[in-house]
């Protein structure tokens, strides 16, 4: 999360303790109260209890329309939150857990389809983080343990076909490797590969200009290779094999054996 999206997330969660403050003597220690905008509009409100917040809380801009809302519990966010534009369009929805961010969080286009969505555990991400194209297919996917990265990590085309394919280890990159590409005619070019929905590989085959031109290959589910054809051009090669008489000689000791 960038420097200003986490000042505006701040603003927006602790805005009205500015307002409390510059009202105290207005405020109920237990109870409901609404703060205002210094034009007369509603800036938040919510319940308190011993003069702090409790329970569900909604803050507003200055047009009327929500900015956020969610519980609080022990003065923290707590449970699901949502966070909206100025046009009233959801733009995120975000769990905590005693003030941290924990389980699924997800942001939203303005078109209110998801672009990106990843699990958090006190803070850090711990999980499958994905993010998505606006046309809504997964743009990218990266597998994190403890806030780093670990595992298969891939990109993938507007088409949804992966392009590419990342091995991290503890952070640190130590494999990438670039398939199913195509040039600007949208012919197939170099290393294709499909996959099984276990991610074991399914096929691979090598492009020129469309066509079939090198090894292709095909394999169980267990790795196990079931087909391995050679292709020059689009067309398969079929090695001659020569028939040859084999005829056998044999040498004897002298005792005859």
């Amino acid at each position: 999360m960038d420097c200003k999206l986490r000042i505006t997330l701040f603003f927006i969660l602790f805005s009205f303790f500015a307002v409390a403050q510059n009202d105290s003597s207005k405020t109920n220690p237990n109870g409901h109260n609404t703060f205002y905008y210094p034009n007369g509009k509603i800036s938040s409100e919510g319940n308190f209890v011993n003069g702090k917040p409790e329970g569900i809380w909604k803050s507003y801009y200055e047009s009327g329309k929500v900015k956020s809302e969610g519980a609080r519990k022990n003065n923290q966010p707590d449970g699901p939150w949502k966070f909206y534009s100025g046009e009233g369009i959801l733009t995120g929805e975000y769990t905590y857990v005693d003030g941290k961010k924990s389980g699924k969080q997800i942001q939203y286009y303005h078109t209110s389809k998801i672009k990106s969505e990843e699990n958090l555990k006190n803070g850090v991400r711990d999980g499958l983080y994905k993010e998505y194209g606006e046309n809504g297919v997964v743009a990218k996917q990266l597998p994190y343990v403890n806030g780093v990265e670990n595992g298969i990590a891939k990109e993938f085309a507007e088409d949804g076909r992966i392009v590419t394919i990342s091995t991290f280890k503890d952070g640190y990159l130590k494999k990438e490797e670039r398939i199913n590409g195509v040039d600007k005619f949208g012919f197939k070019q170099g290393l294709w590969k499909d996959f099984y929905d276990t991610d074991a590989i399914k096929t691979e085959a090598q492009y020129k200009d469309d066509k079939r031109h090198g090894s292709y290959k095909e394999y169980a589910l267990n790795g196990t290779i079931t087909k391995n054809e050679q292709y020059k051009n689009g067309e398969l090669i079929i090695e001659k094999v020569n028939k040859v008489k084999l005829e056998v000689q044999r040498d004897y000791f002298e005792n005859g054996k």
